[in-house]
Parts: structure tokens; C-alpha cells; sequence
């Protein structure tokens, strides 16, 4: 694997992943992805499945690549080559190793992942792990949902950012 231009210590992030790879690679491993599809971090087996099973009853002409934390995003897509980029990201708040806040602050230093929409969900219905999320640049931030009906809420929510972005990228 390439390594990167860009280090990461702790939180603090400088310069920018290189832009372009030859192949899409993750610990050394080719990845086929289908193309468009969202990007999940998320590192709870039951929250994947969830989102999971709910996005594909509304839209079977995205694909969704699961990673399980803030560091496999990060690889993911250090290894990715522009125009196999995801149409978006949703991002946990609450994982191991980095948060979603962790990978947003990561991702605002490189221009290359600006197009992207970034949403986060989480358990957490802090003020301030909201108000930061939004100011790293997150296009949404949702509670995680608790009943089925919040579940279809948040689905049709990244079903609206999944629309306009594949609009986009087909003019």
C-alpha cells in the first residue's frame, strides 16, 4: 500500500492524501466496489445490518461498502482513486480508534473529499458533539433511530443526499 502524505497524530492533521492511486487497495488487498455506493463507517454489527437492510428497501441501484472504524475509512479511501469515490459517507460518532469528529476534522484538510457529503449518526444527542460534527463539516447530523418509523426518517434523510449527489455526478 501507498503510504500516505498525510499524517495523522492523535487529532491533529497536516497536508493531504495523495490523489490518486492505481488501484483500489486495503491492507494490501484489491477491493471491488460497485459503483455508486455510500460509504458506512460504523462499527457496531447490529447498527450495519440496520442501515443495511433499511437502505436497501428504498434504493437498490446504490450499493453500500461497510468499514468498521475511523482508521479503515481512512485506509479505504487513501487507496481510492478519484472517480471511484462514494457518493457519500455516513460516519458513527462513537467508534473505536478515531470518532466521526476524528475522521471529519481528517477529511476537511484534503479538497478532494469537499464534493463529498458527510453524515454523521450517533447515539449521542450532545449539543456540542452536534454543533462540531456540523462545524467540521458534516452535511447532516442524526440521532441514531429508536423506533422504525426514525429509522425510515434518517433512511429517506441519506436517500435525499444520495439523489442529489447521483444527479450530480451524472451531468
Amino acid at each position: 500500500m501507498q503510504p500516505r502524505s498525510l499524517k495523522r497524530t492523535g487529532t491533529d492533521f497536516v497536508l493531504c492524501i495523495s490523489p490518486a492511486l492505481p488501484q483500489l487497495t486495503l491492507n494490501g488487498l484489491f477491493l471491488k466496489v460497485e459503483l455508486p455506493y455510500i460509504l458506512l463507517a460504523e462499527d457496531d454489527p447490529d447498527d450495519q445490518l440496520t442501515f443495511s437492510e433499511a437502505f436497501s428497501k428504498l434504493n437498490s441501484s446504490v450499493s453500500l461498502k461497510i468499514v468498521q472504524d475511523g482508521d479503515e475509512l481512512l485506509d479505504f479511501l487513501d487507496g481510492c482513486p478519484d472517480p471511484l469515490l462514494p457518493l457519500i459517507m455516513v460516519l458513527d460518532y462513537e467508534m473505536p480508534h478515531l470518532t466521526g469528529a476524528d475522521v471529519l476534522r481528517y477529511l476537511a484538510v484534503c479538497r478532494r473529499f469537499n464534493h463529498i457529503p458527510k453524515i454523521v449518526w450517533s447515539t449521542s444527542t450532545r449539543e456540542k458533539d452536534i454543533s462540531e460534527c456540523m462545524q467540521l463539516g458534516a452535511a447532516r447530523y442524526f440521532t441514531k433511530p429508536a423506533t422504525n418509523q426514525e429509522l425510515e426518517e434518517f433512511i429517506i434523510g441519506v436517500y435525499a443526499f444520495v439523489n442529489r449527489q447521483f444527479q450530480m455526478v451524472q451531468d
